[in-house]
């Protein structure tokens, strides 16, 4: 009866603190898969300008032994979510961290609002943007597979978005439902659990470090920037390519 009692009061207990847990912040870092050189290898070997073939891999490689300094930080509650680079993360080493962050697919900040059902993304080009779109339900399809990261067990899921305007990819997902929050790295979301892990487009996102808080974070909502639509700012860039043929 001793026994009975002592497991009902731990997970009342565990209960209680989930209840009292209002926002947190993830910090994730991110590491090149292991099929990344294989894929660098098949992208340039389809142009004939050599040149041109070694400045890509040369680039891609020293991406690739920058990640180690790259941090990037999810600030959320339950209706809001911020995605950046962290602000505060010290670089002694003179790495263009912002320029690392744009390779592996990172371009500016992310927030959205689950409540309002919209999506912003700040970013820096030839000026400062910021696109605005409806939130999309993205078909996830969640698998039986299991991994633990960052002390807490994720789930697989996988889905196909469009990785810019013209290429789609697979995504996927290792998301913990004892986190019960639809956020995750850039602007993956809409998954019964935040996600701790990300595969998207060759390199792999994780989570880092998990840090709770009981007082409701409010979350900045980003507004700097000329709003347009996300097929406003990609009818741009293409008057922009155009303009360099």
């Amino acid at each position: 009866m001793k026994k009975i009692f002592s497991v009902l009061f731990i997970s009342l207990f565990s209960f209680a603190l989930s209840a009292q847990i209002q926002s947190r912040e993830i910090i994730y870092k991110v590491k090149a898969t292991p099929d990344h050189k294989e894929w660098v290898d098949s992208v340039t070997s389809k142009t004939d300008n050599e040149m041109a073939a070694n400045f890509v891999k040369k680039q891609m490689e020293q991406t690739r032994r920058a990640l180690p300094y790259l941090q990037l930080q999810l600030k959320f509650n339950a209706e809001e979510a911020l995605f950046q680079q962290e602000e505060s993360m010290a670089n002694d080493n003179e790495i263009d961290l912002e320029r690392i962050a744009g390779s592996v697919g990172v371009n500016g900040k992310y927030y959205t609002n689950l409540k309002e059902g919209i999506a912003l993304q700040q970013l820096e080009f030839d000026k400062t943007w910021l696109i605005e779109e409806n939130i999309k339900d993205l078909k996830w399809k969640i698998t039986g597979e299991t991994k633990e990261i960052a002390g807490y067990q994720t789930r697989k899921a996988t889905t196909v978005i469009d990785l810019n305007s013209k290429v789609k990819g697979k995504i996927i997902a290792w998301f913990a439902t004892d986190l019960p929050y639809q956020f995750g790295p850039i602007d993956m979301r809409g998954l019964p659990g935040l996600i701790l892990g990300l595969e998207r487009n060759h390199y792999y996102f994780y989570a880092d470090e998990v840090n709770l808080k009981e007082k409701d974070l409010k979350i900045k909502r980003l507004t700097k920037g000329k709003k347009v639509s996300r097929e406003e700012y990609n009818q741009h860039l293409k008057e922009l390519s155009k303009g360099l043929e």
